[in-house]
């Protein structure tokens, strides 16, 4: 079921990325991002990192949602992935580097919300 969910969240971070619904969040982060006036200035990472952190923290997010028990659990590690997610920006920033995060955070959080749903709606056979 996690591979249905990461398939979905992709879908939906493709379709916000060529709707360009989010070109203008991105456009701030990377206009932020410049005036932190780090040497050398800030160069784009290729999308190809963005759209390989999105199939890892969705495949692997989900599948730990869903492998894990109670609901407490699985919203802590929701919120976990999202710190994590979120803290790419600030590190590549260090760097003197930004990527289009906005259509990969919506994927990511969308592969969270469906693995945190059904997991509460669906019972796992093996488990009492």
């Amino acid at each position: 079921m996690a591979l249905a969910i990461t398939l979905m969240a992709f879908v939906v971070a493709v379709i916000v990325d060529r709707l360009g619904l989010l070109a203008d969040v991105d456009r701030m982060l990377a206009a932020r991002v410049e005036e932190l006036g780090l040497d050398g200035g800030v160069e784009m990472l290729a999308p190809a990192w963005s759209w390989l952190w999105l199939a890892v923290a969705a495949a692997g997010g989900s599948f730990l949602i869903l492998q894990v028990e109670g609901q407490l659990r699985r919203a802590m590690l929701t919120l976990t992935l999202m710190v994590l997610h979120f803290s790419w920006v600030p590190i590549l920033a260090l760097c003197g580097r930004t990527v289009a995060v906005a259509p990969v955070s919506i994927g990511v959080f969308w592969a969270a919300v469906c693995s945190l749903v059904y997991a509460l709606r669906h019972r796992e056979p093996a488990r009492n």
